[in-house]
């Protein structure tokens, strides 16, 4: 969704962020995922904020230099966002 389909590492598409608030909002119970361009400390935050309540993360995870300390700090962000 926020990133044009096709390979991984592309550039994040911060201008999607209206789409993931109004699905959120015409459904606050569902589950809303975004898949393209989170990273920790960048992206995760925006889209968490956005209403984003599940997130995947490829080159974001894959290519930080402690992937699991990635996965915590995206994590991190979005479990702050849900609770807020």
């Amino acid at each position: 969704m926020t990133v044009e389909p096709g390979f991984g590492g592309q550039s994040f598409m911060g201008e999607q962020m209206g789409k993931v608030s109004a699905i959120r909002k015409a459904c606050p119970a569902m589950h809303v995922e975004v898949d393209g361009g989170i990273k920790a400390g960048e992206t995760a935050e925006a889209v968490a904020a956005a209403g984003a309540n599940v997130v995947v993360s490829g080159t974001g995870v894959f290519k930080a230099d402690s992937p699991s300390g990635a996965i915590a700090a995206i994590r991190a962000s979005v479990d702050g966002a849900v609770s807020a």
